[in-house]
């Protein structure tokens, strides 16, 4: 009988990348906490949020760009994913310009 060889469908890359945005995103619902209780929240740390989102845009951007051949639900969720870094790094470049 011959083996079957398994190719897993999300490779490591996709969980460093989820786990650097759900630590990210737990950051970023703290520091908008703080902003909804009027504490002050320093240019540093909006610049901080700013440029790390940009770099998981960047991430993600490769990260798509290197699995270009994954089934259907995977890309969708990708898709997502991407759009999700998107808006935040268009929300944090909102704040830092305003």
């Amino acid at each position: 009988m011959k083996e079957i060889k398994h190719t897993p469908v999300s490779p490591p890359m996709l969980h460093i990348h989820h786990q650097q945005l759900l630590e990210y995103m737990c950051y970023l619902f703290q520091v908008l906490e703080q902003l909804e209780e009027g504490i002050v929240v320093d240019y540093g740390t909006i610049d901080y949020l700013r440029t790390r989102s940009h770099d998981m845009l960047q991430a993600s951007f490769r990260f798509q760009q290197s699995y270009p051949h994954v089934p259907e639900k995977i890309e969708k969720g990708l898709d997502r994913l991407h759009d999700l870094t998107r808006h935040v790094y268009d929300a944090m470049d909102s704040l830092i310009s305003w």
